[in-house]
């Protein structure tokens, strides 16, 4: 229940429900907070207090609980309920009850900030003795403009005669759904005895200063035998046992959770929460029982994040944002996708190439998750969700993961246009295990991950390690150099994964010395070299014990394959100490021969765990580009240092040309040039734009029809109109 306005007003009540009044309504509230506030507050849901996470501020992954974004929702709710008089008939405080809630949390909480907290009215539901009010509440970061969480408060107010009000309640999806525990034995079940004095202790920390929930007079006045904890203090204490139970203690985990509030606790109470495992691991369906018999909290479910498709037999494979329907149609028939997953910013594209590829629109599902509008006849992909479960496909042998595809992933390999790498099951987890279990760091990863995540650099790295380790990670949705090093400082970031162009980005532009990288130990670089001199003046910028180390990996090796171990650091260029355990490889010569001495440049070729086992429908391309032994050519030249046994890549066999760690396939831009009338024969290469530059720049040749006015800019923008910015004449 919510604090009591006075019982007499200034103004005449309506007779009807006024809810176009209702909804014009806008109610805002400001809230400061600081690490002692999200301590406080961990500390009244009954946080262990030897939990340095979630009670010491200094400690790496300190934490808020996730119903902290429940906090400026109460002082928002109070002016709502002041209000409710002003287009509620016959209203009365004691008969407003809170019955149901929603939360969803969109970004972590900073550890100190100011909230900017909007509320609305959402729909005034007309009920047998009275009506629900449903109220929609958004804070946002007043710092960034980032919005942190969403709440919908929807109260019961009993006594209100119902004319004017909705006959049934609007369909928001997730946010008004109804989850009815199973009949089953619960998957798991977590008590807690809350204490005499949680109900003191929890109105401090949410500022929720109700006397009903400390004075035992007013409690007795409104029907209760002592005062009772607050509703949110016990969704509170639920979402805490979903989330240590089930996501690992790690809030990170946590996408949102709806329930209703059906009965009181009262301090001392001993509160069990039963928890059901639904939709593979992705819902939760819990319920909340007291130890007095009554059910306290029911219809609930906490949804967490992951990387689900997978789960459900699916294969990944993802797509350059910035292709072009040419390039997306290439992508379908390689590829042999089915179906689409994608933001409405982006649709435009997608469905040129869709409908020139037969697949339907029904099979196209718009990405929301911020709050975007679905066009008219699609559906959102949360559609997936909600059409019924079944357990993970799980495969238990080791002939079948080295068969079966978790990803197809766009590549141009060694020649030819872009091709589809089949990335095994078997590739992923061994590329994981290999690459995070063998030599594991001494703290507590945060991961900020500014690569696409449609690369191989992020699959596995960004959407199955982090659920497998439990590791705090962060994905920008775009790139940006300023919001790029704001969250490093922000989120106090330990490992970064990056390359060239952004490591000489950030030495070069000043807002490195706006914000501090003092958190970073660990880099990573890779996609093409990087000189001795910038990488030091990076590694300048970080902890004093970071270490900085280059690798060398490919779209067919499951990404790196070469690599410096922890705590191993390098600055001699070279791109590793040693290749992953169990992969073989050889150097061989121009004539296909062995390379047996130190010293020596040779192509590199390599099989083991973590190499695909060819392209998706291309015999031909799995002919040129693995030999009969297995072995990958990757067309890059390298040799062993004999002094320190170190690799370094030194030229390159094949015809890619690498800009801004991308790779580009000079016969895909030549086919789209002699495709134009005008164009007799073209040829594309890479250029430097400078003897000492590492990046390339893509020049084109062409040869002009006979009377053809065919210009230059004319090329350009043919190349522009069809392919990715990248991909762009550049080089002339």
């Amino acid at each position: 229940m919510l604090g009591t306005p006075p019982l007499q007003y200034g103004f005449e009540m309506p007779e009807v429900i006024d809810v176009a009044h209702a909804r014009s309504l806008v109610w805002n509230v400001t809230t400061q907070y600081d690490a002692a506030n999200i301590i406080l507050y961990n500390l009244a849901l009954g946080a262990d207090g030897n939990d340095l996470s979630r009670c010491f501020e200094g400690h790496p992954r300190f934490h808020a609980l996730p119903t902290f974004g429940t906090l400026p929702v109460i002082a928002a709710m109070g002016k709502v309920a002041r209000s409710m008089p002003d287009f509620l008939p016959q209203f009365q405080p004691q008969f407003h009850v809170h019955g149901e809630h929603y939360l969803e949390v969109k970004a972590p909480f900073p550890k100190s900030g100011v909230l900017e907290t909007t509320a609305r009215v959402i729909d005034i539901v007309a009920r047998h003795n009275g009506v629900t009010v449903a109220v929609g509440i958004t804070s946002v970061d007043a710092a960034t403009g980032v919005e942190i969480c969403y709440n919908e408060w929807t109260s019961f107010v009993l006594n209100v005669p119902g004319k004017g009000a909705s006959s049934k309640v609007l369909g928001r999806g997730p946010k008004n759904e109804s989850h009815p525990a199973p009949a089953r034995a619960p998957d798991a079940i977590v008590e807690h005895k809350t204490s005499p004095e949680q109900s003191a202790l929890y109105r401090a920390a949410s500022g929720d200063l109700n006397p009903l929930h400390i004075d035992p007079v007013t409690a007795r006045s409104g029907g209760f035998p002592g005062p009772i904890l607050t509703g949110t203090c016990t969704m509170g204490i639920g979402v805490r046992h979903v989330i240590d139970t089930f996501g690992n203690g790690d809030v990170g985990q946590f996408q949102s959770v709806k329930l209703r509030l059906s009965k009181p606790v009262f301090p001392g109470d001993v509160v069990r929460t039963e928890m059901w495992r639904e939709d593979a691991g992705r819902r939760i369906v819990y319920r909340q029982v007291s130890d007095r018999g009554s059910i306290v909290i029911s219809q609930a479910a906490v949804v967490l994040k992951g990387y689900r498709g997978v789960g459900a037999g699916g294969v990944f494979s993802g797509t350059n944002p910035a292709y072009r329907s040419h390039e997306i149609r290439h992508h379908i028939r390689t590829a042999k996708v089915k179906m689409f997953i994608v933001e409405p910013e982006l649709l435009s594209p997608v469905l040129v190439a869709s409908r020139e590829e037969g697949i339907p629109t029904d099979m196209i599902f718009i990405f929301d998750t911020r709050g975007q509008v679905v066009p008219e006849g699609f559906r959102s992909w949360h559609w997936l969700l909600e059409q019924g479960e079944q357990d993970w496909v799980r495969i238990n042998n080791v002939a079948t993961l080295k068969a079966t595809d978790v990803a197809r992933l766009s590549t141009s390999g060694t020649t030819g246009p872009p091709k589809t790498a089949m990335q095994s099951h078997y590739n992923a987890t061994s590329w994981h295990t290999m690459m995070f279990e063998l030599y594991p760091v001494p703290w507590d990863v945060r991961n900020l991950f500014p690569l696409p995540g449609f690369h191989v650099a992020t699959v596995p790295a960004v959407h199955a390690s982090p659920f497998r380790l439990g590791q705090a990670c962060w994905i920008m949705r775009r790139f940006d150099l300023e919001s790029f090093l704001a969250a490093i400082e922000k989120y106090e970031i330990t490992n970064l994964g990056i390359v060239p162009p952004l490591v000489i980005a950030i030495i070069m532009s000043p807002l490195r010395l706006k914000y501090s990288m003092r958190s970073v130990r660990k880099i990573g670089c890779g996609a093409a070299p990087l000189d001795a001199a910038s990488q030091k003046r990076f590694q300048n910028l970080c902890a004093p014990d970071s270490t900085f180390t280059q690798v060398f990996g490919m779209t067919e090796t499951t990404g790196a394959c070469s690599l410096f171990y922890h705590p191993e650091s390098d600055d001699t260029g070279s791109v590793g100490s040693q290749f992953m355990p169990n992969t073989d490889i050889k150097l061989i010569d121009e004539e296909g021969r062995d390379i047996t001495q130190f010293d020596t440049r040779g192509e590199l070729c390599i099989r083991g765990p973590t190499v695909v086992r060819g392209y998706f429908g291309n015999e031909k391309a799995n002919s040129e580009s693995f030999d009969d032994e297995g072995y990958f050519r990757t067309g890059d030249i390298l040799y062993c240092d004999s002094k320190t046994k170190k690799w370094f890549i030194v030229d390159r066999r094949k015809e890619l040309i690498k800009v801004r760690g991308f790779q580009v396939a000079p016969p895909e831009l030549e086919a789209v040039l002699l495709a134009h009338p005008d164009i007799v024969d073209c040829a594309v290469i890479g250029v430097h734009p400078s003897p000492a530059s590492q990046e390339e720049q893509i020049r084109a040749y062409v040869v002009r029809r006979h009377a053809s006015e065919l210009t230059e800019q004319m090329v350009k923008d043919l190349i522009r109109t069809n392919l990715a910015s990248y991909k762009a004449l550049t080089g002339g």
